[in-house]
């Protein structure tokens, strides 16, 4: 296991071999929000790297974005393909999971909704 860190000393990226492989098998990229109290901002899974390559990491396979109120997560988007040239970290994003908060005095946590992945439409609420 590889893993790089940021001046904060927070992962930025880590990467996994298997056994004895020259070309890492997976890599997992993390960004932080400086701003917002070196909150996690976005996060990125990327296949192995191609043969012969190394620690170049592969494909993206998996974006996601975090919004904060505050310092309380409240929605959490997902990279989609939005085009034919494959995912980037630079397609649009969809609301993958929302948190809908009240304050503190009335309970905190009002509802959740989650999005199954096959349509933007259809959600669930709980």
């Amino acid at each position: 296991m590889l893993g790089r860190r940021n001046v904060r000393d927070q992962l930025t990226l880590a990467m996994r071999w298997d056994d004895g492989l020259a070309d890492n098998s997976g890599s997992v990229a993390y960004e932080y929000c400086l701003t917002c109290d070196s909150a996690m901002s976005r996060r990125f899974v990327y296949d192995g790297a191609p043969l012969g390559q190394g620690t170049t990491q592969g494909d993206l396979l998996q974006g996601q974005r975090f919004v904060y109120d505050g310092l309380t997560l409240y929605r959490v988007d997902q990279i989609y393909d939005d085009d034919t040239g494959g995912l980037l970290d630079t397609d649009d994003c969809r609301v993958w999971w929302e948190n809908t908060t009240m304050p503190a005095l009335l309970g905190g946590h009002l509802a959740k909704r989650d999005s199954n992945g096959i349509s933007d439409l259809e959600s669930v609420v709980r």
